[in-house]
């Protein structure tokens, strides 16, 4: 009887752990989940390359947006603002800390276009930013192409200011790791759903095993809102408060702020049905592309609203279109720029020195 007894616990023992793996095989991760993990892991990263573009969109139009000099002039910054574009890429480094950056900023003022190339380089002491062409100032033309050099401790002293970017890395990584936290704890699954790779246009090369979409729509915005302002960003200003890497007047300020988020909540709440009758989220996506080894080689921020104020007889529109790739994870870093050379160097107090020798600046 006894050797019976042992031989059903045997097999029950062998059902039991064969039923825990099953359900544990089968249970498949939310979107909400896959995206957490891959941002939790995306910041553990030491290094990675990135590259993407940003686009802005706006428009005034209406019968009470009169033809005047003024509204030309909105008009004609819009203009510039919808033909213009910028681009960048770079590469990044947490130990030892450097990054270098690229911008490329093409705009288009009244037919006329400019360009400007901007790369920018930092490390654990210094920034370096190198100048581009000021056709403005002539006086500055020899400066172009050297490096303004900015020493966080000489800046820090200037200002009386604590500055340093590169300050306690570990403690801006474990301040990212909380706030990705706090967003995905009070952002439940409704929000967030995995689409078919064939539903989305993704950049040639981009391999990804999973593709997650924020659900934001014209329906839920205002849900969605309220629970960032309710529940996001007070726990967030509390992290920050408590990482170590504000100062007790700093503390303070984001003290104010929760208050403020407070007010702005119940004046949100308030004024709710108004906000939904003139605001129309025409479109709202956040798509990020996952792949095989839980990185983030892709992601994608598409957003245009209308904003109607019948009583002045005006309907505003606005956009944006922000993209962004990133590649070689953990690969020893490919610098493009390196740390500039002694003589490409403008130390930012002889750049002090050299504009308070020039005249006048018309701009």
């Amino acid at each position: 009887m006894l050797y019976k007894n042992r031989i059903l616990l045997a097999v029950l023992s062998i059902l039991t752990i064969l039923a825990v793996l099953v359900s544990g095989c089968g249970e498949k991760k939310s979107a909400r989940q896959i995206l957490q993990e891959a941002y939790k892991n995306h910041l553990t990263l030491n290094s990675y390359s990135f590259e993407g573009s940003l686009k802005f969109r706006a428009n005034v139009e209406g019968e009470g947006f009169d033809n005047t000099p003024e509204t030309a002039q909105v008009m004609m910054v819009l203009d510039a603002l919808q033909k213009s574009e910028l681009t960048f890429k770079g590469t990044s480094q947490v130990d030892p800390m450097q990054t270098e950056l690229i911008l490329d900023a093409r705009i288009d003022l009244q037919g006329m276009a400019m360009n400007f190339n901007v790369p920018i380089i930092m490390n654990e002491e210094k920034m370096w930013i190198k100048i581009p062409a000021i056709s403005m100032v002539p006086e500055l033309s020899q400066l172009q192409g050297k490096y303004l050099e900015l020493d966080y401790q000489e800046l820090s002293e200037l200002s009386q200011q604590p500055i340093n970017p590169a300050k306690d890395i570990k403690a801006q990584q474990e301040l990212a790791n909380k706030l990705n936290d706090i967003f995905y704890k009070h952002v439940g699954d409704d929000y967030f759903v995995e689409v078919n790779k064939d539903e989305v246009k993704l950049p040639e090369g981009i391999e990804a095993e999973h593709v997650v979409k924020l659900n934001v729509t014209n329906d839920n915005y205002v849900t969605f809102i309220k629970l960032l302002v309710a529940n996001v960003l007070p726990e967030a200003l509390d992290a920050i408060a408590q990482s170590g890497l504000v100062s007790e007047e700093e503390k303070a300020e984001l003290t104010n702020a929760k208050a403020e988020l407070q007010k702005g909540l119940e004046e949100f709440e308030r004024n709710m049905e108004e906000v939904k009758e003139k605001f129309k989220l025409d479109k709202a996506e956040y798509v990020t592309a996952i792949n095989q080894e839980n990185h983030v080689p892709y992601t994608l921020l598409d957003f245009d609203a209308t904003v109607d104020v019948p009583e002045e007889g005006v309907t505003v529109s606005f956009g944006v279109t922000l993209d962004m790739k990133q590649s070689n994870f953990n690969q020893e870093p490919k610098w493009e720029l390196g740390i500039p050379k002694a003589e490409e160097v403008l130390p930012f107090r002889e750049l002090q020195s050299m504009l308070m020798m020039v005249p006048k600046i018309n701009f």
